[in-house]
């Protein structure tokens, strides 16, 4: 089989909830290790195999690149993704912040891999309308914070510069937000450097 039909067949059947808790940022979100867990078994029932690498861009970016290789005629496919490295967090050696980042876009850019979806209106649709997240706070009664990290997600998750400049129409007055221009401005030269 060819490995976009793979691929297609695991991202109908991969779901990976948000279900871990961050009480400091008041937000739910889903950890690279659960995913893989629940992905592995996937895979092997497909021969596939995924294959992360990271790449350091002016020691202030950390690109994240994941292979999804079928073992049975080395057929592949890949994504990209981007983030910003912060070694200056507090608490944290050089170390630990270089294995938050890689954690953190691991997870980005496997979750763009296999377009994962949980299955309920997430805060990141940024509407507004109707959302209702497990502690049924309506999405109008996030937090600014809360808000601001939603669609800072999103746009890490845009694959395309056409899906981000569709998301950046979407997001209305929070374009006018520095960090939010800031990560769009940096996902999208990314996109235009590996697409």
């Amino acid at each position: 089989m060819e490995i976009r039909k793979k691929l297609f067949e695991l991202q109908q059947e991969f779901v990976s909830k948000k279900d871990k808790r961050n009480d400091f940022g008041k937000y739910n979100f889903r950890n690279i290790e659960a995913m893989l867990s629940s992905l592995k078994p996937l895979l092997k029932e497909r021969n596939l195999l995924i294959l992360f690498n990271e790449e350091y861009i002016n020691d202030k970016f950390l690109k994240e690149t994941i292979k999804l290789i079928d073992i049975e005629d080395g057929e592949e496919i890949s994504n990209s993704s981007i983030c910003a490295m912060d070694s200056d967090v507090k608490g944290m050696s050089d170390s630990q912040a270089t294995g938050c980042s890689i954690t953190y876009i691991r997870k980005y850019c496997l979750t763009g891999l296999l377009g994962v979806d949980d299955g309920s209106n997430d805060p990141d649709s940024m509407d507004g309308s109707n959302f209702k997240n497990k502690s049924n706070k309506t999405t109008k009664s996030l937090t600014t914070q809360e808000k601001i990290a939603n669609i800072i997600n999103e746009i890490n998750e845009c694959t395309s510069v056409t899906e981000l400049t569709a998301l950046w129409n979407k997001i209305g007055k929070w374009s006018e937000n520095q960090v939010i221009k800031q990560t769009f401005t940096d996902r999208k030269n990314f996109l235009k450097i590996t697409n």
